[in-house]
């Protein structure tokens, strides 16, 4: 069955999402090559916890007869958008709503306490930059309310909440430490003024004060990126908590995996990908991390352990071909790595990365 995966074309693993728009899964042909192992086996499990829209889900199931998956989503939304999925594999697909970090308990409530694979698809779904509404798009035509919470349920601070309440230094912290966005104290200052002469409520108001703030790049490649577009991505990050609700899915997904068990994570962001690296390099590597490495992201254990992965592909990023057919897919890094016997180790989790305010 792998093999007559590996040889489809490209363009074969596009997907209509049930949307106005056309969606297409990241680096699909690399997935289902992590993966085939578990695909040929007669009863695995794999578990895809950032269902989105659903396409890597439709993916690992079109290429597997009995593989189950259980789809974790926080967004209740992108389950009533993945009905006819659900409905066609409803005898192999198990929808579970919550976040990913929670996936042991989640998963624990359907029975299940070990998996053969995970997969994570880190950060916002172009599902939700396309539905304006969310208000994680900083375009002009998708002017929307300052939400940014990706369940729109949860009882969080909004983007708006804290635009309007944080202080100035909280909100160059944010700035700096979740995009690393130079202009992080001016952008800052900037929103202290305006909030004072009325409240930021929308997506565009607020790009339009961060334009004032921080001057387009000089060059070329630069001039083609929004002023707004770190400013959104760290607030998205800090009312999401995602850097916390990574780390901690990692280290759930050490402990639930069988041996030889694959974890296959995208990640976009550049934090987010050091975050996965580095967790990564210390399950692998972890005596040489304890003796002298000094990692920004891993308070090292106090003790020597067995590797509790294995590397299958430390890098890999989308081909020639599927960044013509999808220039979303530009940033995209994978990495897989495959559990080993040993216990897991589970690292603490650095709190430098979990700020509150």
């Amino acid at each position: 069955m792998f093999g007559i995966v590996a040889k489809r074309s490209f363009p074969q693993y596009r997907r209509q999402v049930r949307l106005a728009h056309w969606h297409t899964s990241v680096m699909p042909r690399e997935v289902i090559k992590m993966f085939g192992p578990i695909l040929n086996k007669k009863e695995g499990i794999i578990v895809d916890a950032t269902f989105g829209g659903g396409g890597h889900t439709e993916l690992i199931l079109e290429n597997s007869e009995n593989t189950k998956v259980y789809a974790i989503d926080q967004d209740p939304s992108v389950f009533k958008l993945n009905e006819a999925l659900i409905e066609k594999y409803k005898d192999r697909l198990h929808p579970v709503h919550g976040p990913f970090s929670d996936m042991e308990k989640l998963l624990e409530a359907q029975g299940i306490t070990q998996v053969d694979g995970i997969l994570m698809d880190i950060g916002v779904s172009s599902l939700h930059f396309d539905m304006a509404d969310r208000g994680f798009s900083f375009k002009q035509e998708n002017d929307a309310p300052l939400d940014m919470r990706m369940n729109q349920e949860a009882d969080i601070p909004t983007a708006a909440d804290i635009v309007n309440t944080y202080s100035e230094k909280s909100l160059a912290d944010i700035l700096w430490k979740f995009a690393d966005e130079r202009f992080a104290i001016k952008i800052a200052h900037h929103i202290v003024t305006e909030r004072q002469i009325a409240p930021i409520k929308t997506t565009w108001q607020l790009a339009k004060i961060v334009s004032k703030a921080r001057p387009r790049g000089k060059s070329k490649h630069l001039q083609t990126i929004d002023p707004a577009t770190r400013t959104f991505q760290a607030l998205r990050v800090q009312v999401n908590s995602e850097f916390r609700e990574l780390a901690v899915a990692l280290r759930s997904a050490e402990r639930i995996l069988k041996t030889g068990g694959r974890l296959v994570v995208i990640s976009f962001q550049p934090t987010e990908d050091k975050i996965c690296k580095e967790y990564f390099q210390s399950c692998v590597t972890p005596p040489k991390l304890i003796s002298g490495g000094k990692p920004d992201m891993l308070i090292p254990s106090t003790q020597v352990n067995q590797p509790s992965f294995h590397f299958v592909e430390q890098l890999m990023q989308a081909t020639g071909e599927e960044l013509e057919q999808n220039p979303r897919s530009r940033s995209a890094k994978l990495r897989c790595v495959e559990r080993s016997r040993h216990p897991a180790i589970s690292y603490p989790i650095n709190e430098q990365f979990m700020i509150d305010w």
